[in-house]
């Protein structure tokens, strides 16, 4: 499990251009959220599903029911990521052979192949090396523990703290 699992945003920036609309909702939702694709799926069809408003940059927040039964709650502060998720829910259900799809569409790009699946990693990954603390990144993809984060992301993670130190 210690294979580096995230894929490169100009990846995915040059496979979304080669999916067609429902792929490319879904694509764009999961690497807004950070989600399982199984939580996308319920986002989907399920009734208690919804989009709320957000207040600020926060757009909208995404409510979907997690495999325990809680409710997650993620904000989406990016318009195409928002206007995404509203199609997603609108079709109710998710396009079929996706991976296979994606695969195509990688294909097509010509960047290495990726799965549905890889986006919540890559969202973690990313949002580390910009800078997030694994505390706050932990929150966002609702790790109980930041130490499941820390033990996954912790390489990509640049040290924030600056230690002064006298010249030699």
């Amino acid at each position: 499990h210690r294979r580096r699992k995230a894929v490169p945003a100009d990846g995915v920036s040059k496979a979304l251009g080669q999916l067609a609309p429902a792929y490319r909702d879904c694509l764009i939702v999961l690497a807004h959220t950070g989600w399982h694709v199984t939580e996308l799926g319920r986002f989907a069809r399920d009734a208690e599903s919804r989009v709320a408003p957000g207040r600020g940059e926060v757009l909208g927040v995404l409510q979907v029911r997690h495999k325990s039964g809680a409710t997650t709650r993620t904000p989406i502060t990016h318009p195409a990521a928002l206007e995404s998720a509203h199609r997603v829910r609108k079709r109710g259900v998710l396009p079929r052979k996706m991976n296979v799809t994606l695969a195509r569409a990688c294909a097509a790009a010509g960047v290495e192949p990726f799965t549905f699946g890889v986006m919540r990693h890559s969202v973690a990954t990313w949002a580390i090396e910009e800078g997030t603390p694994p505390e706050v990144v932990a929150d966002f993809l609702g790790h109980k523990s930041k130490s499941t984060t820390l033990r996954f992301y912790a390489d990509v993670a640049v040290p924030t703290a600056v230690v002064r130190l006298p010249k030699l």
